[in-house]
């Protein structure tokens, strides 16, 4: 994989596919791994320009305002792979420690604070808000083939809703007054079979009807203007798998020309396009791509880089696409421009994003891992 460092288990791994790209690095090549540490000086660490993030602040110093208090999560060992936000709150979860244990932090505005969880090995992989409730879904991978669903009203105290046996939660998201959850259900063997559930209230859930070939998971959910859209992967030689739900109890399988040397991490509806992110190539040659799509079968597909990295995380900021990812070890974001794509490197090494937001009073923000730490980023307005 040349010199390319990916993140633990963040959410561009939580597919079935990814495991033998990921896991490998996660124990050997994870962002702990004794990398250089990331530029504290607020400023893009190469010489492409790009919006500065806010950084965190010095431990003997106040936060000045709220995007150094956002940035001024408690260092934890561990990973963030999900964010949300509603009422002036952002609540973000993910994993902790060396043993993975899910876990939720909320942010107020001016201050984090650690959620009162069920106390759970694994990860939460997704956060939505539904109504005036919270939803957060994960996994109990890679010891337990467990999925669950927990629900808070204030996000600060969670409570269990379900738990899936044999299967594993990647993503979720609300819109059209329903929430939507997918992943995938797995056999002994680790074989999965794409699989969504759906609810009205957060606390009572139906199965979905998921057409498709089996083997084969959903990994990243996004609502459309018609209802909802997902990726995730399959077996190799295969395309990589596009649904669609008009309801959200019946997906649909769209055939799709993305080819099986891609390896999609995240998906977004903007405007009347989809817009998917990923990697693309081999392993050892692989390269952060966008594809483009108004029907989710025909796909325009782009390279952002010539250097080995993938893209993890995508976000709609200002009407415009913006991608984070990895590039040749840097932390960086792309954002289109008038159909072109201009690059910007925060960090030289050691750090990932796995999930991007647009947020009404910071700006777009990230959250994932440094240097094998949970990590937050604010990116301002795009």
């Amino acid at each position: 994989m040349g010199t390319t460092r990916r993140p633990t288990l963040l959410r561009s791994a939580v597919l079935i596919a990814a495991a033998a790209i990921m896991s490998a690095c996660a124990t050997s090549s994870s962002p702990g791994d004794g990398s250089a540490a990331p530029s504290s000086t607020g400023v893009p660490a190469s010489s492409v320009s790009g919006p500065s993030p806010a950084t965190s602040p010095s431990p003997a110093s106040s936060p000045a305002s709220p995007a150094d208090a956002f940035v001024g999560v408690p260092a934890s060992e561990g990973a963030l792979n999900a964010i949300a936000a509603a009422d002036g709150m952002i609540v973000v979860g993910g994993f902790a420690g060396p043993v993975f244990t899910a876990t939720i932090l909320a942010f107020d505005g001016s201050s984090w604070s650690v959620a009162d969880v069920p106390d759970a090995p694994g990860q939460v992989a997704g956060i939505a808000r539904l109504g005036d409730r919270w939803i957060a879904v994960g996994n109990q991978l890679p010891d337990i083939r467990n999925g669950f669903i927990w629900g808070s009203a204030d996000g600060h105290t969670w409570d269990p809703v379900q738990t899936i046996e044999d299967a594993a939660l990647y993503d979720v998201v609300a819109g059209n007054g329903v929430v939507v959850a997918v992943g995938a259900e797995l056999d002994a063997e680790m074989n999965a079979n794409a699989a969504a559930w759906s609810s009205t209230d957060g606390t009572t859930w139906e199965r979905a009807t998921v057409a498709g070939p089996d083997k084969a998971s959903m990994g990243s959910v996004a609502t459309t203007p018609d209802g909802f859209i997902a990726t995730g992967d399959r077996r190799l030689g295969e395309s990589r798998p596009i649904w669609l739900a008009t309801t959200a109890t019946s997906w649909e399988a769209l055939d799709n020309d993305l080819t099986d040397q891609l390896l999609p991490s995240d998906i977004v509806g903007w405007g009347d396009q989809f817009a998917l992110v990923g990697a693309s190539g081999k392993s050892g040659d692989q390269h952060p791509f966008v594809a483009l799509s108004s029907d989710g079968r025909a796909w325009q597909r782009t390279n952002l880089s010539d250097e080995e990295g993938y893209a993890s995380a995508l976000a709609v900021a200002n009407e415009r696409l913006v991608v984070a990812g990895v590039d040749y070890d840097r932390l960086t974001l792309w954002s289109s421009n008038d159909g072109a794509w201009k690059p910007a490197t925060y960090e030289p090494s050691g750090a990932a994003i796995s999930a991007l937001m647009s947020d009404t009073e910071l700006g777009l923000v990230g959250v994932g891992a440094r240097d094998g730490n949970q990590a937050t980023w604010v990116f301002g307005d795009q």
